[in-house]
């Protein structure tokens, strides 16, 4: 279960967003051209709360942080992509330009310019991906999809058509176990009614069948198996414009394997696959048309009705963009706003532990409180001792009284002893009789501290 721990409010809609992959910063791609870098603050699971006056404990302000921020393109920034290492961002604008440029600074150090198609049609890019770090893919409003050399960007590596319109969705695959470069070097993608996947060097080289709706968003689940006979693991995932997630077996597309209806009806604008280390490897975050985030366990082809999170469902805006941040957060964005979301485990965390202290505290008071007691026995004990010892010694005195009424001076002289040892006795038990009227004072909880305890208010 998810639950948002801060907002940061967007100065126009937001076409794109991604995030470092090793460190907590967040770039948005804006309509007005503008790309901002922002610094997101640490988990609230890790931040620890303490009043030493009050037993409650204050809220810590999470702040999101503006590191940089810039127009960017001459029109809407469309598109964002990472290279793999975090080293370099690359941006993609209605003003046909892409651009690459330092996370940290926004310091452009490569732009590429594209220039109108064959039939001499502005072609602007739709998507971009870097699919190693020599190699940019970029796709185009006329379907086609351009491919470069990162090491020589005014190189093109050539240009191909994986769908009739153009792409939605696109998503690298890992290296294949007989590859020797260990990089990728083939993406699948979504366009239309269909699913492909290509090649760098060899072009499309599989595709489904056109489906029964617009496939919207693409996702790849690593660690996963298609059909239980499949040769390879991971599998690969789409949305589409009706609510329904499709699974399919990379290394056969002639049709999907499963059919999982998350919201009929609603379109299924994005999706992102939640981390391994929530131990929710086998789950997807699923964006809505309506402003809702619903959560799809991929075994057991369910959703997960308690992870609903409701992104901006007031306003209706759209959820288009998914991603996990550094932490295992779950960022999301649409229209004019971004959300964090965090495992409402971990937020518990802390909570769970401040309580246990407070019961150890608790115990150490009761602990306490039976030494006290045990103190109270011990006077008690000691005052019924002497007690019994005194009035022993009076039935003594007065038996030998009885006796000897007529004895010498030698008996008096004894006599006046046992008196003198009566009468230290006697002190001595009056002593303790005024420590024992003292334990049973009325005092309140705070014992000997001031406080008094009242009748009937226990």
């Amino acid at each position: 279960m998810f639950e948002s721990t801060c907002s940061l409010p967007t100065s126009s809609d937001l076409f794109c967003l991604v995030l470092h992959p090793e460190k907590p910063l967040l770039t948005v791609g804006l309509a007005s051209g503008h790309v901002e870098t922002f610094e997101l603050p640490a988990p609230a699971s890790e931040t620890s709360t303490s009043s030493e006056s009050t037993s409650q404990k204050p809220k810590k302000i999470a702040l999101i942080r503006s590191v940089w921020r810039t127009k960017r393109h001459q029109g809407s920034c469309r598109a964002l992509a990472y290279q793999k290492d975090g080293s370099r961002l690359f941006s993609a604008g209605t003003d046909g330009l892409i651009k690459g440029f330092a996370p940290e600074t926004g310091r452009v150090s490569v732009k590429l310019a594209l220039g109108p198609s064959d039939t001499g049609i502005k072609d602007d890019p739709s998507m971009l991906l870097v699919l190693n770090p020599s190699t940019l893919i970029a796709s185009l409003d006329s379907a086609w999809v351009r491919q470069f050399d990162l090491e020589n960007p005014e190189k093109s590596l050539g240009s191909l058509q994986p769908h009739e319109d153009f792409v939605t969705g696109m998503i690298s695959l890992p290296p294949s176990k007989t590859s020797t470069s260990g990089v990728s070097k083939q993406w699948a993608s979504t366009g239309q009614m269909t699913v492909s996947i290509s090649d760098m060097h060899k072009g499309v080289v599989d595709e489904s069948g056109e489906q029964d709706e617009m496939l919207i968003c693409i996702s790849y689940i690593p660690n996963m198996r298609a059909r239980k006979a499949s040769k390879t693991t991971g599998i690969l995932v789409t949305g589409s414009d009706n609510g329904i997630l499709k699974t399919w077996d990379p290394s056969d597309l002639e049709k999907p394997v499963h059919k999982i209806k998350v919201k009929e009806g609603e379109s299924l604008e994005c999706m992102v696959p939640l981390p391994e280390s929530l131990g929710m490897g086998d789950k997807v975050a699923c964006g809505f048309g309506d402003g809702i985030i619903r959560v799809v366990d991929l075994r057991t082809r369910k959703v997960v009705e308690d992870m609903t999170m409701s992104h901006d469902a007031l306003s209706g805006e759209p959820v288009i963009a998914l991603a996990v941040d550094c932490y295992g957060r779950l960022i999301s964005g649409g229209g004019q706003i971004v959300k964090v979301w965090e495992d409402l485990a971990d937020l518990q965390g802390n909570s769970d532990d401040e309580e246990d202290e407070e019961e150890e505290e608790e115990e150490e008071d009761n602990s306490d409180d039976d030494n006290d007691g045990e103190e109270e026995e011990d006077v008690e004990d000691e005052v019924k001792t002497t007690l019994n010892h005194k009035a022993k010694g009076k039935r003594s005195r007065e038996e030998s009284s009885d006796s000897d009424a007529d004895g010498d001076e030698d008996e008096d002289e004894d006599d006046e002893s046992e008196d003198d040892s009566d009468d230290d006795d006697g002190e001595h038990a009056r002593r303790l009789e005024q420590k024992e009227a003292a334990k049973k004072r009325k005092l309140g909880p705070m014992g000997a501290h001031g406080i008094l305890k009242f009748d009937g208010l226990d």
